[in-house]
């Protein structure tokens, strides 16, 4: 239940707190734009601007249809015939730019509801940043807008009303957020459990929602199945063993380190939220808020109990930011108590936020940097041969962190770098199932496929090789 000494925001603070946010989001367009060669010439980003330049057209992966809004930005500047470099930062940049849209929007209609958009994003923000692409980050912000109208008719009752306007706008949030990404429905089911504590009865429309919402991600999951969705939560059993056996995961270890180096954010406010309610004699919030941030946390360990990528486990983690950000902002900032501390504590979080942020560029940078090294290893390879092949054994895989899109990011770079020496490094685990590679021409090898350079408009417009021919690399060339 909510305590009845809160108080929204008090006027004379919503003005500064309303410029905070779009000061924030405008340093993040400003840096999406900067940093546009770290972020697009970077894994899934590049693969995916690849597939949209080549095709000239939107290319949606594992049937996650909503990502079309971010992709139709470059696909105009391609057709309005815009460089490269051009597009590549309008690309970078459209995302931030979604998040300041949704971000003004809200101010509008709800402005807890819009502090919660720079708030949660800046708690898992370090890595994903620069791995910009994630559906999960677009679907977040689909999710705070459809929380902002839930959580203001939290009190709703069903009736003739709740089921021909409630219903229908309800049923079409979570189709639209759970195929953009389906591991949403852990946060939807978060964001009506939060609405559970705060209505001062059992809420039946709640508890409809949720089963609506639980049918919309099964007929996601079956009718609509995609193997890399399904694909992620194959290896929980696995998890759940090697704990029982080992005693801990890497997963938990890098967690627990990530908790003192990137995560202190949300370890705080996770244990604040929890005292502050449990202080308030609710205790039934406090282990809520406490337990299910909890369960994710283990889930995300158990799918990933060999660890992976920081990028890719904070894009798992990124609802941690959600859970803690909505009590925060919602409740404990609205209490008399600290209201008239609002400002001030937003500022601090968002300033040490994008500090870290800043600094973690480095790291983006120093890979980046590898590319180049690539690049220019395979420049300096005699003539013709433009199109080269190696294996990650003869590379620093380390440095690259991902290896498939290899191929993406040097064509990219290469183009961007020096227009008329474009160069492709195709990077595989072992040569003796790709040696067919040697033997063909006219074509640009790729993981997912090879593509015509023929007939690619991307390569004739944009990435111009003239030999495709590929050539053998081997350790001593890097």
């Amino acid at each position: 239940m909510e305590n009845r000494h809160f108080q929204t925001i008090p006027p004379i603070e919503q003005a500064a707190v309303r410029q905070l946010g779009f000061f924030v989001f405008g340093i993040l367009i400003l840096a999406a734009a900067f940093f546009y060669q770290m972020k697009m010439v970077f894994s899934d980003p590049a693969f995916h601007a690849f597939e949209i330049l080549s095709q000239n057209n939107i290319s949606i992966q594992a049937n996650r249809f909503g990502a079309v809004v971010t992709q139709i930005v470059p696909l105009i500047f391609y057709r309005m015939g815009a460089s490269l470099p051009v597009i590549l930062i309008a690309y970078s940049c459209c995302f931030m730019l979604l998040h300041l849209l949704t971000y003004w929007l809200l101010t509008k209609y709800d402005m807890r509801a819009a502090i919660v958009v720079p708030f949660y994003y800046l708690v898992f923000s370090t890595d994903l940043f620069y791995w910009t692409i994630s559906e999960h980050q677009q679907a977040m912000l689909y999710l705070i807008a459809w929380f902002a109208f839930l959580y203001k008719n939290k009190h709703k009752e069903i009736d003739k009303k709740f089921i021909s306007l409630h219903i229908p706008l309800h049923l079409a949030a979570f189709v639209w957020i759970i195929f953009l990404y389906p591991s949403s429905i852990i946060t939807i089911l978060f964001a009506l459990g939060y609405c559970f504590f705060a209505t001062e009865k059992n809420n039946k429309a709640l508890a409809l929602l949720a089963v609506l919402a639980l049918l919309v991600f099964v007929f996601k999951s079956q009718v609509f199945r995609h193997e890399y969705d399904a694909a992620k939560f194959g290896d929980i059993g696995r998890g759940i063993g090697l704990l029982f056996s080992k005693g801990i995961l890497p997963s938990m270890v890098d967690f627990l380190k990530n908790c003192f180096f990137d995560y202190y954010l949300f370890v705080f406010l996770w244990l604040f939220n929890a005292g502050y309610f449990f202080s308030q004699q609710a205790k039934l919030k406090a282990l809520f808020l406490l337990l299910y941030p909890l369960g994710l946390i283990l889930l995300v360990q158990f799918i990933n109990y060999n660890g992976a990528d920081k990028f890719y486990i904070d894009n798992m983690y990124l609802p941690l930011g959600f859970m803690v950000a909505v009590p925060f902002i919602y409740e404990i900032l609205a209490d008399r108590k600290y209201a008239k501390f609002t400002l001030f504590v937003l500022v601090l979080l968002f300033a040490g936020r994008l500090l870290h942020l800043g600094i973690r560029s480095q790291f983006y940078q120093d890979r980046l940097n590898y590319v180049a090294h690539l690049t220019e290893v395979m420049r300096s390879q005699p003539p013709p041969n433009e199109c080269f092949i190696t294996t990650t054994s003869e590379i620093d895989a380390r440095k690259l962190m991902v290896t498939w899109s290899a191929c993406y990011e040097t064509a990219l770079y290469s183009a961007l770098s020096n227009p008329e020496e474009p160069r492709t490094l195709l990077v595989v685990d072992d040569f003796n199932n790709y040696q067919n590679i040697l033997n063909i021409r006219g074509n640009f090898a790729a993981p997912w496929g090879n593509m015509d350079m023929t007939k690619n408009p991307l390569f004739i417009n944009h990435i111009k090789f003239k030999n495709s021919e590929y050539k053998r690399l081997f350790k001593a060339d890097f």
